[in-house]
């Protein structure tokens, strides 16, 4: 399912850009896009899905082991993906901010060992785990999904 949508949202972002262009023939092609409710719902499905594994992050503490912080970011990065190509077309200030928090989340983490317990990171982590939820939340409530 969450390879179907992400293809989805992939297909949406490339009929849009082929949507802009303009060709040298007289005959413009055709291309059916998406109507506005079926680009928010995928989009708030991707949202939702990377809900609870964002509540997952911010229950680390310093007994986590990294490997399993890792599979948690691992779990979220490829719809983080999808939102970010999405957000080039729907540039949404609260879903670039989603991003941003992904970003930086996602750096505290690269910076910790593997195999090894997040020890004295959890706080940082979970700080940056709280502000990802933040984001999500906001771009959650802009696009207006159902809570």
């Amino acid at each position: 399912m969450r390879a179907v949508m992400f293809w989805w949202i992939i297909a949406l972002l490339v009929g849009l850009s082929v949507a802009g262009c303009t060709t040298n023939s007289t005959e413009i092609p055709q291309v059916t896009l998406p109507d506005a409710r079926e680009v928010k719902s995928t989009v708030c499905q991707a949202l939702e899905s990377v809900k609870d594994t964002v509540r997952g992050l911010t229950t680390v503490n310093p007994e986590t082991q990294v490997n399993d912080i890792k599979q948690l970011r691992q779990n979220v990065s490829t719809w983080v993906e999808a939102i970010r190509r999405a957000n080039t077309v729907l540039q949404m200030q609260q879903m670039s901010e989603l991003v941003t928090a992904y970003d930086r989340l996602g750096a505290s983490i690269d910076q910790l060992n593997a195999d090894q317990k997040v020890g004295d990171a959890a706080a940082a982590v979970r700080g940056g785990a709280t502000d990802l939820a933040a984001a999500l939340e906001r771009a959650y409530a802009v696009l207006e999904c159902s809570q």
